[in-house]
């Protein structure tokens, strides 16, 4: 079935006689006769409708003997081909006077390239030209095995032969050959030239295309109802020479285009004049001229039969447009066609046409009322295209074809750059999102989640309408509306009694939203303070799995947060500041401070609820406990903190009581005498006197002299009665009017620390009644102490005094060494003379330069290693 009509014909030359061949250049026609007869005409259009007149302009008679049966023409060159009576020759082609005789005899074919070779086939060889020094000179011969019937070129060094049998390819750099395929017993071997890359040759009725490789570049041949006599490449089409007609293929889609009813021709000649192109071809009534279409008639031919992918494949070939006209072109085949394919519910196909064009979106979204209103695409729609309405199914089926569409506009680097960019975002991310919710609604949070255009109140109507509450809040919360969000969690909390989502969403929340954090924690903690705490402490590194789409850097201000909670939140204060000191390790002053105070703060709070709960003893205990957990947090972290004022807390700590702590607290600002007296006179706990000692003594600071200090205040007379610990954790009490059991525990302390109390110290401090037996294994242990430093000093005097009668033996040796050196020794190293430079002598003898020594125990002479060398050598 034909496509179009891509050819119009006319016969031109009538009663002519026999006609052996013809060829054409420009407006010129030659035609040979049989009768050896060579004419000349003049092809010229006498009007718009193809109508041309040939005029003779030169008749040649007895030109050949039998006419010429095959010809060529070397335009540029003006030479013509020509193949008669076995004989090649060159003739002038405006004089057609004769020129060289390029084979004399049993020529029977030829082929010509535009590479300016030339290939003449013998019965057993091929003759092979170049053109040179304005003539063909002959290169080489090829040997074959048969005889010729269709010469091909590739380039300028292969050659398809066909034989009576088969194909074969020949190589002439190497002279090897390569068959292709066999030919049938009814097949006579026929061929075109495609382009240097590419040939089609006949088998019967097919025609398979062939690379210079051998193999086959395409994936499908061309196929005939009967087998042609002649095949011509016109391009994009093949010209297949039948007994009735001519008929006209594409090359690439292989469907029929056009019966031409000229019949018994087997020969064409190709021809082009100012861009127009046409070909010439011959039978029994004379010589018929067949005048291409102009293409970009027949692109529009096939546009109105909607044959939209050969016209595409036409409009490539056109060269009367310029780049942006061609392209406009075909961007309007495209839509058109795109159009098409959804009427013939190829949704997919249609979108990806739509997409490469890259035409506005709402030409596209026209086609689904349904899904945008109608003032979005108005102006946009394609009125000449009538759209067949879609049922249920195929409604869907085209949605889903549009999201995909939709997705890749969207994603696309040119979308941005259109007019009225951000009008066609929100057009497009509100359609996806209808799109989602009438095929998949799971898909709509994940892509709100995303950067978007969405509209917000479109969406917004459109969730509310259908209850689509989640969604509605990632709406909210991607357009940055969260006062809107936290109403509708609020609500739905209040509903279902969950507040998870309504936490989680506060947590979302950074600096930038600190007044709408602030508001709702006061209503969270209402219901639940525990939960309320979570929305200051969350940060965005925490790895919960709810806080992978922050909406915000979280980074609050802790400062402000503090002063928030302690006016708003009071119960969140201390386990607020804890977190920030003790998980976030901030050691600003202030936290520091307030922990201490707010702990103190907590202590008079639970003492004044002990006073008023006499007779609940389960609640009394429990209020105990926590109390005296408080007690020892404030005591580990006044110890281990370095950041709060210690004055500051010595002034607001009572004086009465938290003894320890005011221990604590006085050692930091160098009090130290006062902070054991506390220990000795308030706590009176020797142990942890004791403890504070060995903790706080150094030997070069002000608490050198802290034991002598502990003794002193034991040995005063203060009717204290004092705990001790003894080493098996039982506890004992020691009065200091027990004079016995007193001393026995200083003693005990003097033997224990003796490096770290001065004897002289202990010597006054003990009383003058004691009996020197008492003190015998601490002045036993003075004297081994004395005894061993003096030792040791001793010691280290003698190896020092060894070490330098060794140095001076040494240098004594080196010093009666003698080297004798005058103005004439020379480097060892560099080769020039030494002078007054600083040298280097090895054990081998060899002198040189400092400078020239790289390793101070290789030779720079010799290159021998002295490392392991036992005396120093310079």
């Amino acid at each position: 079935m034909e496509t179009h009509c891509a050819f119009e014909y006319s016969l031109i030359i009538k009663n002519i006689g026999k006609i052996e061949s013809l060829e054409t250049w420009n407006n010129n026609l030659v035609v040979s006769l049989n009768n050896g007869s060579l004419i000349q005409y003049q092809v010229d259009q006498i009007s718009k409708n193809f109508e041309f007149q040939a005029t003779e302009i030169k008749r040649i008679q007895k030109f050949t003997k039998k006419g010429i049966t095959q010809m060529s023409i070397v335009q540029p060159k003006n030479i013509l081909i020509a193949l008669f009576d076995s004989t090649v020759q060159l003739f002038n082609l405006k004089t057609m006077k004769p020129l060289n005789i390029l084979c004399s005899k049993k020529a029977l074919i030829f082929s010509y390239n535009k590479r300016k070779t030339l290939c003449i086939g013998l019965k057993t060889k091929l003759l092979i030209f170049k053109w040179k020094n304005n003539t063909f000179q002959k290169t080489i011969d090829v040997p074959i095995t048969a005889v010729p019937k269709t010469l091909e070129w590739f380039k300028a060094t292969k050659i398809c032969i066909g034989f009576k049998k088969e194909y074969i390819l020949m190589n002439l750099r190497d002279n090897s050959n390569k068959q292709l395929f066999a030919l049938g017993k009814n097949s006579q071997p026929i061929s075109t030239k495609i382009s240097d890359e590419e040939i089609l040759l006949g088998k019967e009725k097919i025609c398979i295309f062939q690379d210079p490789y051998g193999k086959a570049p395409r994936a499908y041949g061309i196929t005939w109802v009967d087998s042609p006599k002649n095949i011509f490449y016109f391009q994009p089409y093949v010209l297949g020479m039948f007994s009735q007609d001519i008929r006209v293929r594409t090359l690439n889609t292989k469907r029929l285009v056009q019966n031409i009813e000229i019949p018994e021709t087997i020969s064409f000649c190709y021809g082009e004049n100012e861009n127009i192109r046409f070909g010439y071809t011959f039978n029994k009534e004379g010589i018929w001229r067949l005048n291409e279409i102009p293409l970009l008639v027949q692109v529009d031919m096939l546009c109105s039969e909607a044959n939209y992918e050969e016209a595409l494949q036409l409009c490539q070939l056109v060269d009367t447009l310029d780049t942006v006209n061609k392209k406009e072109k075909f961007n309007t085949i495209k839509i058109d066609y795109a159009f098409y394919l959804f009427n013939k519910r190829k949704f997919v196909q249609a979108m990806e046409y739509f997409h490469e064009v890259g035409c506005d979106p709402r030409i596209v979204l026209s086609l689904f009322p349904s899904l945008v209103p109608p003032v979005v695409s108005q102006g946009f729609s394609i009125p000449t295209i009538k759209i067949k309405k879609l049922d249920e199914n195929e409604q869907l089926e085209a949605i889903f074809g549009l999201i995909d569409y939709l997705q890749q506009t969207r994603n696309s680097p040119n979308i941005k750059t259109k007019q009225n960019s951000l009008e066609i975002l929100k057009v497009i991310d509100t359609t996806l999102i209808r799109s989602y919710i009438q095929t998949n609604i799971s898909y709509v949070t994940p892509f709100l989640r995303l950067p978007n255009y969405c509209d917000l109140e479109e969406c917004e109507k459109l969730f509310v309408e259908r209850e689509l509450k989640s969604e509605l809040i990632e709406l909210y919360k991607t357009n940055e509306k969260h006062e809107k969000s936290l109403i509708l969690i609020g609500k739905e909390s209040k509903k279902s009694g969950d507040i998870t989502t309504f936490v989680e969403y506060l947590c979302l929340l950074g600096k930038e939203h600190l007044e709408l954090i602030f508001e709702y924690s006061k209503k969270l903690y209402q219901i639940n303070p525990n939960q309320c705490l979570k929305v200051f402490i969350y940060e965005k590194n925490d790895k919960e799995e709810f806080m992978e789409n922050q909406i915000s850097s979280r980074g609050l201000p802790r400062m402000t947060v503090k002063k928030f909670i302690q006016e708003n939140l009071p119960n969140l204060i201390i386990p607020y500041l804890e977190y920030v000191i003790f998980q976030k390790k901030d050691s600003t002053q202030d936290f520091h401070n307030d922990l201490l105070l707010f702990y103190y703060e907590q202590i008079q709070y639970l003492e004044d609820l002990l006073k008023n709960t006499l007779s609940d003893k389960k609640k009394i205990n429990k209020l105990q406990i926590t109390k005296n957990k408080i007690i020892e947090k404030i005591n580990i972290f006044a110890k281990n903190s370095k950041y709060y004022l210690p004055q500051k807390m010595l002034d607001s700590f009572p004086k009465n009581r938290f003894y320890e702590e005011r221990a604590i607290f006085l050692s930091r600002v160098g009090k130290y005498e006062m902070a054991l007296d506390i220990y000795v006179n308030k706590l009176n706990d020797l142990g942890k006197a004791e403890n504070y000692c060995i903790e706080h003594y150094h030997k070069d600071g002000k608490t050198q002299n802290i034991f002598s200090l502990y003794i002193k205040k034991l040995l005063s007379n203060n009717n204290n009665k004092y705990k001790y610990k003894n080493k098996d954790n039982t506890t004992e009490n020691i009065n200091d009017n027990d004079n016995t059991r007193l001393t026995n525990y200083i003693i005990n302390i003097i033997n224990e620390h003796y490096t770290k109390i001065n004897p002289l110290d202990v010597i006054k401090l003990l009383p003058k009644k004691l009996n020197l037996s008492n003190i015998l294994d601490y002045l036993i242990l003075i004297i081994q102490k004395t005894t061993e430093v003096k030792r040791r000093c001793q010691i280290t005097k003698n190896l020092e005094k060894s070490d330098n009668l060794n140095l001076k033996s040494k240098i004594s040796k080196k010093g009666k060494r003698q080297f004798y050196i005058d103005q004439n020794v020379l480097c060892m190293g560099c080769g020039k003379r030494i002078g007054n430079s600083i040298i280097g002598i090895f054990p081998n003898g060899v002198y040189a330069h400092m400078s020239c020594i790289q390793n101070k125990y290789v030779c720079p002479k010799t290159n021998e290693n002295f490392s392991d060398y036992s005396e120093n050598f310079y």
